[in-house]
């Protein structure tokens, strides 16, 4: 009990120093390594002495999230746009923004507006497109949005903010991030001409329309990160000219249409962070120009259809955080265009197919918080263009395939949380370009190899809670990079060079102001 209480104890230190304010840390003139006094024989845990299952997963949890913070505040410093950050890396999206209904002085106005207006006046386009126009304008808000200029003040409706006006049909609505706020009319759907539907990022609610199924011509809609809730229509299965859906970051229920299937052109179907349930419909293997499926944040549940190995043009594949179950098909493995497969935080089961390892184009791969077993395959040393791996929060198990020293465009590696044994491989000390190396969490043995050292450009170091032993390399000292450094419950003891004190002292010097953590913890005895 007395070695529990230490061990808890030492966490809540550690803790303590891991999360306090970055300033505070960034004016420190130490950083604290612990050396072999009777404070570190308290706080060493007693071999084979369980820790508390709750309490570690809260610490895993709270690593975990400092760790994605700095590794996303370092790729926004690098300009990757958000859709990247949030579909191909895993952050967490932006939360909806919430409802704000408009004013009564508003609405007021706005009823003036349209009651004051006639569309018998208008020339450019047929008077039916016009009252389509206007009932956009009533049910939306109008004298509420950010810009609404010459919106029924002229009779002109070429001149109204976010429409074109071609060969005197209406072809285009653009009013994306224009704090619309209200509903879609049904009257769209008179707009038989229009080409770009582009209502995303305002505050609409209710159902989509299924009159907008009658927009024939149309090739691109995006009614993205609104409020919308209800189903998605089976009536948009017959906008054979659509090139691009973007539904995402709504409140949409039901299940994905089979009718979506049809839409032969299709290129981006975007549907993530929504409420969708269901499976995953088999007929949108059918959509052979498809480049983009984003099906991520629903609740969409049975197991992947291996027919979607027939969508060879696919460049991203997102169907993570559902629940989705069963095996990866070993049929994407004939992705071949394939950029990034993002499967993370399913309860997909099985091995990982060695197929993926034929995955040429591949840049990401996210398999992580899943329930697959067996070895990683070696295969995975093929993907030559991968640029970030995450198998993290499985139950993976044998050595750590040395064939992933390959991947010379590597920057982001995340083999955490699993049950892999054996030694680190020297050859990810050939890995020159990588700045996240986690094997944190599981059961590493042997010592840290030198080779490590090499990571000239690494920012952050964890490969706590293993059973490595032996001393600290000193090639270590080269790794002036490091924003993240922890090796917390790993048997290790301080190299005897007396260069290594040196290191000590600069340590803290590390990336200045920028430092976040440099944390230590080496035992009395050296295993």
């Amino acid at each position: 009990m007395k070695n529990h209480l230490f061990r808890i104890l030492a966490y809540l230190i550690v803790l303590t120093f891991l999360f306090q304010p970055i300033q505070t840390l960034a004016n420190s003139s130490q950083v604290e390594i612990s050396d072999n006094s009777s404070m570190a024989a308290a706080q060493t845990p007693a071999p084979g002495e369980p820790y508390s299952e709750q309490f570690e997963k809260e610490f895993e949890m709270e690593i975990e999230a400092e760790r994605q913070r700095i590794l996303e505040e370092h790729l926004r410093e690098e300009g990757l746009p958000e859709e990247v950050l949030s579909h191909e890396y895993g952050f967490i999206p932006q939360e909806k923004r919430e409802y704000v209904p408009p004013s009564a002085e508003v609405i007021a106005k706005t009823k003036a507006q349209v009651d004051s207006f006639s569309c018998a006046s208008v020339t450019d386009v047929p008077e039916s497109e016009c009252e389509a126009l206007v009932a956009l304008y009533a049910s939306t808000n109008g004298e509420g949005w950010t810009n609404d200029n010459s919106w029924l003040s002229s009779y002109t409706i070429d001149d109204w903010y976010g429409i074109t006006v071609e060969l005197g049909y209406v072809t285009k609505i653009e009013l994306e991030y224009n704090n619309l706020i209200g509903n879609i009319p049904p009257e769209l759907g008179n707009l038989s001409n229009l080409i770009t539907l582009d209502l995303g990022i305002n505050q609409l609610r209710g159902n989509i329309p299924p009159e907008l199924g009658n927009l024939s011509k149309l090739k691109n809609l995006n009614i993205g990160e609104n409020q919308l809730s209800g189903s998605i229509p089976s009536s948009l299965g017959s906008l054979n000219d659509l090139v691009y859906i973007e539904l995402n970051h709504n409140n949409l229920t039901g299940s994905i249409p089979s009718e979506l299937g049809d839409l032969s052109n299709l290129e981006y179907l975007e549907l993530y962070d929504n409420l969708l349930i269901g499976n995953i419909p088999s007929a949108l293997s059918n959509l052979r120009k498809l480049r983009w499926l984003y099906l991520d944040d629903n609740q969409l549940s049975g197991s992947i259809p291996s027919s979607l190995g027939s969508l060879i043009n696919l460049e991203s594949l997102c169907l993570g955080d559902n629940q989705l179950n069963g095996s990866i098909p070993p049929s994407l493995g004939n992705l071949i265009n394939l950029e990034s497969l993002y499967l993370a935080g399913n309860q997909l089961s099985g091995g990982i197919p060695p197929e993926l390892g034929n995955l040429s184009s591949l840049h990401t791969l996210n398999l992580s918080d899943n329930q697959l077993s067996g070895n990683i395959p070696s295969t995975l040393g093929n993907l030559s263009d991968l640029s970030g791996i995450n198998l993290s929060g499985n139950q993976l198990s044998g050595n750590i395939p040395s064939t992933l020293g390959n991947l010379s465009n590597l920057w982001y590696v995340n083999l955490s949380l699993n049950q892999l044994n054996g030694n680190i491989p020297t050859e990810l000390g050939k890995l020159g370009n990588l700045l996240e190396l986690n094997l944190s969490s599981n059961q590493l043995t042997g010592i840290i190899p030198i080779e490590i050292g090499n990571l000239v450009n690494l920012d952050t170091l964890l490969l706590y809670n293993n059973k490595l032993n032996g001393r600290l390399p000193l090639s270590l000292i080269n790794l002036y990079n490091l924003y993240y450094f922890y090796f917390f419950d790993t048997f290790l003891c301080e190299p005897d060079e007396p260069e290594f004190l040196d290191w000590k002292e600069t340590v803290h010097d590390w990336k200045g102001t920028d430092v976040v953590c440099k944390m230590l913890y080496l035992p009395v005895t050296c295993r």
